[in-house]
């Protein structure tokens, strides 16, 4: 008997230091949340926008910048025209209840209850000093035992002769029908009852393709349940310690339901028929010729040299009007062997000129190739490049005018959300907004 009052009174305590653990990491998260200064920008029908908004849409452009490559912030004035766009957007979806739309309500509700157990979890493991050795291992510990006093504290009794009676491996229909419709209870948590079909959701949704025929259906199951109730405890916990109420929390769930809520806003302003007929895809394709027009090609006069020097006195001469043939004959330091460049014609690309640097007679900078020799070659001659037929560019040209006919309806939309709305830009907007995007220039 004094033993089991002893682990009781130590669970109470274990509990009582978790919830101490969690108190101070909202209050240290509130902290952080209005230690950050935002400043007005402007007013769109009542919703400030704020520096905040922009550094938001900077980090977006830098993300944008890791996958595609370089890109090129906008000037003061179109960043600012941008995020006031991207409130109206937000405001037209809240307008149309998109905010209420099932599947918008539902991601914003589950991110934030895995992003409230998160919290909870790394509250816990904060409760091991970092000095502790084999800090990862202890932190595990923690959070394992706080999860087994949830489990007691709550006195959840899990039946497990009904888990193991759930063959999910099997392709029997009646077995199935039972899985999907039976509302036996595995087990009672202090939210509600875990019952054999809403088990059999969760499965659906984890496993994309079921565990029908699998030999390791059995643990599958289990491992999954077992997931699914302690995520249920802790769900609970935290919003019985009311950490949606932190204000980072709120914001991110904020944040969260403005982007799907302009996404699905985008959606719907962006419906539009296009079945365009004959007559106007050639027309459009007559007036876009470029964009089906190769590249054009080069033919080079090349040398090789034996040093760098050379080489860079031998393109200054050339630069000047000197005919490559003459300077291969009264330049001692030129290589033996062929040209390093082929008679034939190729992409000027492969040589890295841009596109104002193609035109006879341009002298691209020496570079060294292989051998310690240093290639130094001049454009001798441009190809007239011809437009692909309209038959080999057809996908090509409806995309085109199908990229166009959005854009073009977007910009529309645009015009009549501005129209109607009340924007006032406030005093030194566009200098702050500047400034900002100069320091995130430096700071990359």
């Amino acid at each position: 008997m004094a033993t089991h009052i002893e682990s009781k009174e130590v669970l109470k305590m274990r509990l009582w230091r978790a919830s101490l653990a969690i108190l101070l990491i909202m209050i240290l998260a509130s902290a952080a949340a209005t230690a950050g200064s935002s400043t007005p920008l402007a007013i769109v029908d009542g919703d400030t926008i704020s520096s905040a908004d922009l550094e938001q849409e900077i980090a977006i452009m830098k993300k944008m910048k890791d996958f595609e490559g370089e890109v090129v912030l906008p000037s003061a004035e179109d960043a600012l025209h941008r995020l006031i766009q991207n409130r109206l957007i937000i405001q037209e979806g809240y307008r149309l209840g998109f905010d209420r739309k099932f599947t918008v309500a539902n991601q914003v509700r589950e991110t934030v209850r895995l992003k409230l157990v998160a919290a909870l979890l790394d509250s816990i493991a904060a409760t091991v000093p970092t000095s502790t050795p084999d800090l990862m291992s202890e932190r595990r510990k923690a959070v394992d035992l706080y999860i087994d006093g949830l489990i007691n504290h709550y006195h959840v009794e899990v039946d497990s002769t009904l888990l193991a009676s759930l063959e999910y491996g099997s392709d029997d229909p009646q077995v199935k029908k039972r899985l999907r419709e039976s509302e036996e209870v595995l087990a009672v948590l202090p939210s509600g009852s875990l019952s054999i079909r809403s088990l059999s959701m969760v499965i659906r949704f984890t496993e994309f393709h079921g565990l029908t025929g699998k030999p390791d259906a059995d643990e599958s199951r289990d491992r999954i349940f077992k997931e699914w109730l302690v995520e249920g405890l802790l769900s609970y916990e935290a919003k019985l310690h009311k950490l949606e109420q932190a204000p980072h929390i709120r914001r991110m769930a904020r944040n969260l339901e403005e982007n799907r809520v302009s996404e699905e806003t985008l959606k719907s302003l962006l419906k539009f028929d296009f079945n365009p007929g004959e007559e106007e895809i050639e027309g459009f394709y007559r007036e876009n010729l470029s964009a089906v027009t190769p590249s054009p090609r080069v033919k080079m006069q090349s040398v090789l040299l034996t040093n760098q020097k050379a080489a860079e006195t031998f393109r200054g001469r050339l630069q000047v009007g000197a005919k490559l043939a003459w300077l291969k004959k009264v330049t001692k330091e030129v290589a033996d062997g062929p040209p390093p460049f082929p008679a034939d014609w190729f992409s000027p690309e492969k040589l890295g000129l841009r596109p104002e640097e193609v035109f006879v007679g341009s002298v691209p900078e020496p570079y060294e190739v292989p051998g310690n020799a240093w290639a130094v070659a001049i454009v001798d001659e441009i190809e007239q490049p011809v437009p692909l037929p309209l038959a080999e560019c057809r996908g090509t040209m409806i995309q085109l005018m199908r990229q166009k006919a959005t854009h073009d309806l977007m910009r529309e939309n645009f015009r009549k959300l501005e129209e109607a709305a009340d924007v006032l830009i406030l005093p030194g907007a566009e200098e702050l907004v500047e400034e900002l995007l100069r320091g995130s220039q430096t700071t990359e």
